[in-house]
């Protein structure tokens, strides 16, 4: 219509105008079909962007949901398991010295109903998120100790100068020190063993040593029903904190296991 209305105005009919009329035409055109095509594609592009992100959130659920299946089945294995695990051996050890002298029966049966009492309040405290009572009102040190204290021929060695250490580093190292300490109680038949703490300006050391029947690491078996989750939720907290767990062994030389954990200072 353009060129029409030029070519009246002209009163002739000019060739250059014509061609020149035509590939603005052409041009406007591809233009537009460009900018649709642009449109086009950014709406597939905003689409693709729409659906990757909901199925980022819903993999970052999953992931989520197994986190804390993983942390759950941590806290249950160093909790109430070995909880468990340590009454039914001092039921047992009661029920074998009821036929010898009351005293002992009692102090056997003592021993076993505490141990119970201990592992109803970690149960608790599982159910309801809270920190470990060992924890409650005193530091990592003392709670290491009184661990220590638990288990016969057992000590607690520091060095360096303890600092304070964000909840989650504090919990992972009682964790790991209590996993460590039931298996040595378990398994080890050691008669000393010895827990050291190293406080380092970059970073937690923690050191487990005993000098019982030891194993091959290489030769432990995957986890089931019967066990087999106690290094491997060790060395999973350890690395969920940027830290690394070794565990050095071998048959008849005893075991020792050490974590490395960056410092991570108390919040406010």
């Amino acid at each position: 219509m353009t060129g029409y209305g030029l070519m009246r105005l002209s009163g002739s009919f000019d060739l250059t105008v014509a061609i020149g009329i035509l590939v603005v035409a052409v041009l406007v055109n591809s233009v537009f079909s460009r900018i649709e095509q642009d449109n086009d594609r950014q709406q597939r592009l905003i689409a693709d962007l729409v659906e990757a992100q909901q199925q980022l959130a819903q993999a970052e659920r999953r992931a989520g949901v197994l986190a804390e299946r993983e942390r759950l089945s941590h806290e249950l294995h160093d909790t109430v398991t070995q909880g468990l695990t340590s009454s039914l051996l001092m039921m047992e050890a009661a029920a074998q010295s009821l036929d010898g002298p009351a005293e002992r029966a009692a102090l056997s049966i003592n021993a076993a109903t505490e141990a119970v009492r201990a592992n109803l309040a970690e149960t608790r405290n599982l159910v309801h998120q809270l920190g470990s009572p060992r924890l409650d009102g005193i530091s990592l040190v003392a709670a290491i100790r009184n661990l220590t204290h638990d288990l016969p021929g057992a000590e607690c060695v520091v060095e360096g100068q303890p600092y304070a250490l964000d909840a989650d580093t504090t919990h992972a190292v009682l964790r790991v020190t209590q996993s460590a300490l039931e298996n040595v109680r378990r398994h080890a038949s050691a008669a000393q063993t010895r827990v050291t703490l190293t406080f380092l300006p970059d970073y937690l050391g923690l050191d487990i040593r005993d000098d019982g029947i030891g194993f091959d690491p290489s030769a432990t078996s995957e986890p089931s029903a019967d066990g087999g989750y106690g290094l491997r939720a060790m060395a999973q907290r350890v690395a969920g904190l940027g830290g690394v767990l070794s565990v050095e062994s071998a048959p008849g030389e005893g075991t020792a296991v050490a974590a490395h954990l960056p410092r991570t200072v108390e919040e406010p």
